[in-house]
This record gives C-alpha cells, sequence and structure tokens, in this order.
C-alpha cells in the first residue's frame, strides 16, 4: 500500500479566505484614512477661520479705543443713519495729530463692512491717502454702537469644506467681543 505524502504549501480554499480576510483589513484601514483626512481638514479649516476672525478683531480694536467725543454734545462713536443694505459700519473721532491740548482739532474716522465685497475699510490715517483694507474674505461683521462707550463686533468667517463623501459644505467661525472705550470717551 502507498502511503499518500503532503506536499507543504497551501490549498485554494486557505489561500481564498486568507485574501478575503486581507481585502477587508485594507477596506477598514481605507475608512480610518478617509475618515482621519476629514477630521485633519475639519480641524485645521476651523483653526484657519478661528486665526482670521481674532484678526479681524485685532485690527479692529486698537482704532476703536482711540474714540473720544470732539465735545460735549458729541458721542465718541456712533452708527450713521440710512446705512445701505448688507452693510455694518461705525464713526468715531480721534484728535489730530499732532494734538495739541489748548486748541484741539479732531478727525473723524470709520469702519465699513460691505458684504459685497468682503471687504473691511477705514478711511486713512493721513488725509488723501486711499481707504486702509483692515480685513478681507469676511462674510459677516457687525459693529453695534452698545453704549456711548461700547461696541459690540462680531466676526462671521466661512469657507468651503469637503467631507468624506466628497461634498462641499460650508464651514462656519462666529467670534463675538465688546470694545469697551476709555471712561473719559463718555461725555
Amino acid at each position: 500500500m502507498t502511503r499518500l505524502t503532503r506536499r507543504a504549501g497551501l490549498t485554494l480554499v486557505e489561500v481564498m479566505i486568507s485574501t478575503v480576510l486581507l481585502a477587508l483589513l485594507g477596506l477598514v484601514l481605507a475608512q480610518i484614512y478617509v475618515a482621519s483626512q476629514a477630521a485633519y481638514s475639519t480641524g485645521t479649516g476651523r483653526v484657519a477661520l478661528q486665526q482670521k476672525a481674532r484678526q479681524t478683531i485685532q485690527r479692529l480694536t486698537p482704532r476703536l479705543i482711540q474714540a473720544i467725543p470732539a465735545s460735549d454734545t458729541q458721542d465718541a462713536i456712533y452708527t450713521p443713519d440710512n446705512l445701505p443694505p448688507m452693510t455694518s459700519q461705525v464713526v468715531y473721532t480721534i484728535p489730530a495729530e499732532p494734538f495739541d491740548p489748548r486748541s484741539p482739532i479732531y478727525r473723524e474716522k470709520w469702519i465699513r463692512f460691505e458684504q459685497s465685497t468682503g471687504l473691511i475699510t477705514s478711511n486713512a490715517d493721513t488725509p488723501g491717502e486711499a481707504d486702509l483694507v483692515l480685513g478681507s474674505g469676511i462674510h459677516w461683521l457687525g459693529l453695534e454702537v452698545l453704549t456711548p462707550n461700547s461696541v459690540q463686533i462680531t466676526v462671521v468667517v466661512k469657507a468651503p469644506l469637503r467631507d468624506i463623501g466628497g461634498n462641499t459644505r460650508d464651514q462656519e467661525y462666529r467670534v463675538q467681543t465688546t470694545v469697551m472705550i476709555p471712561y473719559y470717551a463718555t461725555r
């Protein structure tokens, strides 16, 4: 009688099972990779939006803190009437340079946002120069005078974000702060 000897190797069934298991493992790893990439892009996008909003506030705050009333009958800061739609603006008064306390001269400054352009502008520090751009790519800037010495600033920035399925949606970040003008700036 002859004995059957088995040769070293794998059967077709064993090869098929191991191939299916490796394919499933690869699919799971690919899903984990795609999900982590989406989380990374969402997180970095959010950080970029936060930085943009905070930089905008950091540019506006020092300008508004300079406000001082030019007379006893005028507020240091106010919102003009009859603004165009989707526009936000505040007007404030600052001492002209060089400042002489014996005969003070004041300049009117403004900060304006127009949603159609996404730009935040201010009139130039020196008369005759072009308006200054304080921010760009802003979705909304709200400037609300709460009291004669406080302004509430709301900055909304948006950016497109691609999710796991390849769909694009807007990611939004909103920051709000109140700028207090020094006590001597009120009448």
